[in-house]
Protein backbone atom coordinates (compact mmCIF):
# COMPACT_ATOMS: atom_id res chain seq x y z
CA UNK A 1 0.00 0.00 0.00
CA UNK A 2 2.76 2.19 -0.11
CA UNK A 3 1.16 5.85 -1.73
CA UNK A 4 -2.45 4.56 -0.74
CA UNK A 5 -4.84 6.13 1.73
CA UNK A 6 -5.78 5.14 5.59
CA UNK A 7 -8.86 6.36 6.80
CA UNK A 8 -9.23 6.51 10.87
CA UNK A 9 -12.87 6.97 12.11
CA UNK A 10 -14.87 4.77 14.52
CA UNK A 11 -18.14 4.42 12.43
CA UNK A 12 -17.12 0.98 11.79
CA UNK A 13 -20.54 0.32 10.19
CA UNK A 14 -19.80 2.71 7.38
CA UNK A 15 -15.96 1.91 6.44
CA UNK A 16 -17.32 0.35 3.04
CA UNK A 17 -19.38 3.40 2.06
CA UNK A 18 -16.60 5.13 3.00
CA UNK A 19 -14.43 3.02 1.32
CA UNK A 20 -16.35 3.71 -1.87
CA UNK A 21 -16.79 6.88 -1.61
CA UNK A 22 -13.15 7.92 -1.64
CA UNK A 23 -12.06 5.29 -4.12
CA UNK A 24 -14.72 7.17 -6.77
CA UNK A 25 -12.89 10.98 -5.40
CA UNK A 26 -9.67 8.99 -6.99
CA UNK A 27 -8.18 8.11 -3.63
CA UNK A 28 -5.62 5.12 -4.63
CA UNK A 29 -5.95 2.01 -2.71
CA UNK A 30 -8.13 3.23 0.29
CA UNK A 31 -8.27 1.18 3.57
CA UNK A 32 -10.43 2.40 6.78
CA UNK A 33 -9.26 1.55 10.42
CA UNK A 34 -10.15 2.06 13.79
CA UNK A 35 -6.75 1.81 15.55
CA UNK A 36 -5.49 4.29 17.93
CA UNK A 37 -2.31 5.72 19.85
CA UNK A 38 0.44 2.95 19.26
CA UNK A 39 -1.56 0.75 17.02
CA UNK A 40 -2.30 3.60 14.80
CA UNK A 41 1.40 4.33 14.68
CA UNK A 42 2.18 0.75 13.84
CA UNK A 43 -0.22 0.48 11.10
CA UNK A 44 1.14 3.68 9.45
CA UNK A 45 5.01 2.39 9.32
CA UNK A 46 3.60 -0.50 8.27
CA UNK A 47 1.44 0.67 5.16
CA UNK A 48 3.12 3.79 4.64
CA UNK A 49 0.02 5.45 2.95
CA UNK A 50 0.15 8.70 1.37
CA UNK A 51 -2.30 9.99 3.01
CA UNK A 52 -3.96 9.60 6.26
CA UNK A 53 -7.59 11.04 6.65
CA UNK A 54 -8.76 11.48 10.34
CA UNK A 55 -12.37 11.63 11.13
CA UNK A 56 -12.64 14.68 13.39
CA UNK A 57 -14.22 13.02 16.12
CA UNK A 58 -11.97 10.26 16.50
CA UNK A 59 -10.33 11.09 19.63
CA UNK A 60 -13.48 13.67 20.42
CA UNK A 61 -11.95 17.10 21.72
CA UNK A 62 -7.94 15.44 21.45
CA UNK A 63 -8.55 15.72 17.66
CA UNK A 64 -6.63 18.29 17.03
CA UNK A 65 -3.27 17.22 19.65
CA UNK A 66 -3.50 13.87 18.44
CA UNK A 67 -3.19 14.78 14.72
CA UNK A 68 -0.77 17.05 15.53
CA UNK A 69 1.44 14.11 17.64
CA UNK A 70 0.96 12.17 14.47
CA UNK A 71 2.92 15.01 12.24
CA UNK A 72 5.38 15.22 15.27
CA UNK A 73 6.08 11.43 14.68
CA UNK A 74 5.32 11.31 10.76
CA UNK A 75 6.58 14.93 9.71
CA UNK A 76 6.31 13.76 5.61
CA UNK A 77 3.28 12.29 6.27
CA UNK A 78 -0.26 14.19 4.75
CA UNK A 79 -2.65 14.44 7.39
CA UNK A 80 -6.16 15.65 6.33
CA UNK A 81 -8.94 15.72 9.19
CA UNK A 82 -12.19 15.35 7.80
CA UNK A 83 -15.92 16.02 9.22
CA UNK A 84 -19.03 14.49 8.91
CA UNK A 85 -21.26 15.40 11.38
CA UNK A 86 -21.00 19.23 13.19
CA UNK A 87 -17.50 20.23 14.80
CA UNK A 88 -17.51 23.02 17.71
CA UNK A 89 -15.37 26.19 15.88
CA UNK A 90 -13.89 26.26 18.92
CA UNK A 91 -12.19 23.18 18.79
CA UNK A 92 -11.26 23.34 15.16
CA UNK A 93 -9.20 26.30 15.64
CA UNK A 94 -7.13 24.24 17.41
CA UNK A 95 -5.92 22.30 14.73
CA UNK A 96 -3.71 25.51 13.21
CA UNK A 97 -2.33 25.30 17.07
CA UNK A 98 -1.17 21.56 16.92
CA UNK A 99 -0.20 21.55 13.47
CA UNK A 100 2.04 24.35 13.44
CA UNK A 101 6.26 24.31 13.59
CA UNK A 102 6.62 25.76 16.32
CA UNK A 103 9.31 24.92 19.50
CA UNK A 104 8.50 21.86 20.69
CA UNK A 105 7.72 22.63 23.93
CA UNK A 106 5.11 25.24 23.38
CA UNK A 107 2.21 22.41 24.07
CA UNK A 108 3.96 21.08 26.90
CA UNK A 109 1.64 22.67 29.41
CA UNK A 110 -1.62 22.30 27.67
CA UNK A 111 -4.65 20.03 28.34
CA UNK A 112 -5.05 17.72 25.64
CA UNK A 113 -9.18 19.00 25.70
CA UNK A 114 -9.03 22.62 23.99
CA UNK A 115 -12.55 22.60 25.33
CA UNK A 116 -11.12 23.49 28.94
CA UNK A 117 -8.76 26.55 27.55
CA UNK A 118 -9.77 30.06 26.37
CA UNK A 119 -9.83 30.79 22.46
CA UNK A 120 -7.22 33.07 21.48
CA UNK A 121 -10.11 34.99 20.24
CA UNK A 122 -11.84 35.21 23.56
CA UNK A 123 -8.78 35.52 25.51
CA UNK A 124 -8.58 39.42 24.05
CA UNK A 125 -11.96 39.91 24.59
CA UNK A 126 -11.30 39.09 28.76
CA UNK A 127 -8.56 41.44 27.86
CA UNK A 128 -10.62 44.53 27.47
Amino acid sequence: MPGGTLLVSRYTKLFPHFKTHLEALGFPDVRVTDVEKDGLNMLINELKPGYVLIDSNFYDCGTPYMAGQLLKAFPKLNIAVLTVGNFPDDIAAWFIVYSSPKDPHVHENRSSCPRKQIHPSRAEIHLK
